[in-house]
């Protein structure tokens, strides 16, 4: 049996003793569905298959395409498909005599394809060949790989490294000449198995809850290519953390200003919106990022209670933020009451006038009467 196992990524120290490792909260990986799947022992030897999608992909998942090449030569592995998805080959496992091979190809966080939209895999002329493509949902990148070959009746890829999250997606794939299907150990979830003269092409997949080094295995027969690729979980899309504050302006009366500026969202869906009612029963204000004050105007003096909400890119809702706010009209000055002075007639003297206002407002004063 030969086998290899190689790190992909980022370099990591591991310790002996593992301890607990803070991360960030993740989205666990699931399964969403098979797109498209083909077989065929073609007239003439090929190198490139046009599959069709069977569903809608969407945005933001990874498509993983499991490869069984029969007679194959060997060469560059590729794909591309209708929205111009970047892919990778994560795993090129031959055979002893390297006449067939297993290979995984991926491309996570896709643009969006529609039911009908091609994908298309190119691979070194081959007499025959097996393509399978299934979507996951919360997958960031691949991590750590391991891959062999050999004969009997049971497979195993080999273990990998550790990988470096506690949440991961483990995708097997396996494929086998002249034998009976794959079954797979517990803790794996088989997806359809493609079959074509004999041969066999087998995936799965399993969630991880602890890092570690993990490897697929199964029973089989005949001579067998396996690999397992892991793929690190996205982030958790957490809603955004909504920040008020309220103040009355000295202009306009009765008017205030709400500013959302204070709100957070440190994810990878960043504030979108700025919703504020300003608790009179009026319509509330909706910004868009990156503005995230609103100004408004009170029909009335009145202690008043503005409530928040910011929405990210991803359609998440904060918890609503509240303040209070005082507002009041413009109040009426107050003025002193001038001191008592004599004046001959035909003189002229000056009375001292002061006075406040409640509002801190400048006074004017002027005379409406008297002598």
């Amino acid at each position: 049996m030969t086998a290899s196992t190689r790190w992909v990524g980022a370099l990591v120290l591991i310790i002996a003793s593992l301890g607990a490792v803070a991360t960030r909260a993740v989205a666990a990986p699931a399964y969403v569905g098979r797109v498209a799947g083909t077989q065929a022992t073609p007239l003439f030897p090929t190198s490139s298959v046009t599959l069709t999608a069977s569903r809608p992909v969407a945005g933001g998942d990874a498509l993983l395409i499991a490869l069984k090449l029969s007679t194959s030569l060997f060469g560059g592995i590729g794909a591309t498909d209708a929205a111009g998805n970047t892919y990778q080959v994560d795993i090129d496992q031959a055979d002893g005599l390297g006449l067939s091979r297993t290979i995984v190809i991926s491309a996570t966080n896709v643009r969006a394809l529609s039911a009908g939209a091609s994908i298309t895999v190119n691979f070194p002329m081959s007499g025959a060949y097996m393509i399978s493509v299934d979507e996951f949902s919360g997958l960031a990148a691949r991590d750590v790989i391991a891959s062999a070959s050999g004969n009997g009746s049971t497979f195993n890829s080999g273990v990998t490294p550790s990988t470096s999250q506690p949440i991961e997606l483990l995708y097997g794939a396996v494929g086998n000449e002249s034998g009976s299907a794959p079954g797979w150990s517990a803790g794996w979830t088989g997806l359809p198995t493609l079959t074509l003269g004999g041969d066999n092409l087998g995936a799965a997949y399993g969630v991880t809850s602890s890092a570690g080094a993990y490897a697929a295995s199964g029973s089989t027969s005949g001579t067998w290519m396996a690999g397992i690729a892991t793929y690190t979980a996205t982030a958790a899309d957490n809603p955004p953390s909504a920040r008020l504050t309220v103040a009355q302006l000295a202009s306009p009366a009765l008017t205030v200003r709400a500013d959302g500026s204070g709100s957070t969202d440190g994810d990878a869906t960043p504030i979108a919106s700025y919703r504020f009612d300003f608790g009179d029963g009026s319509t509330a204000v909706t910004t868009t990022a990156p503005t995230a004050t609103a100004q408004h105007t009170y029909a009335a003096s009145g202690t008043y209670t503005v409530m928040l909400i910011a929405t990210d890119t991803g359609g998440n809702a904060s918890s609503p933020a509240t303040a209070s706010v005082n507002v009041t009209g413009n109040r009426a000055p107050t003025l002193s009451q001038p001191a008592n002075m004599t004046v001959a007639q035909g003189a002229t003297a000056d009375q001292a006038i002061t006075g406040s206002d409640p509002d801190g407002d400048a006074l004017t004063f002027s005379k409406v009467s008297g002598p």
